[in-house]
């Protein structure tokens, strides 16, 4: 929702918010919301620059997790 709103949605795009809320759902170990912070720390995004380390850290948390589950369904490796 903050990371990408519809056009003309009264929420406005905040990274910021978007980075805490995924961050949140990645410490309650949410797959696609570690695979959104990897992939947001590999490319970088307004005021978050491109983290080498972080972007590491939560794409093995992504493949931990989607291995754990046995697969996930439209969720891929940054």
């Amino acid at each position: 929702m903050y990371l990408s709103p519809g056009l003309g949605s009264p929420i406005k795009r905040d990274i910021l918010q978007a980075k805490t809320y995924l961050e949140k759902a990645c410490d309650a170990n949410f797959a696609p919301a570690c695979h959104n912070l990897a992939v947001m720390y590999k490319k970088g995004d307004e005021s978050i620059p491109k983290d080498e380390t972080k972007y590491k850290e939560y794409r093995a948390k992504t493949e931990k997790l989607i291995e754990q589950a046995g697969g996930m369904s439209g969720i891929k490796s940054a």
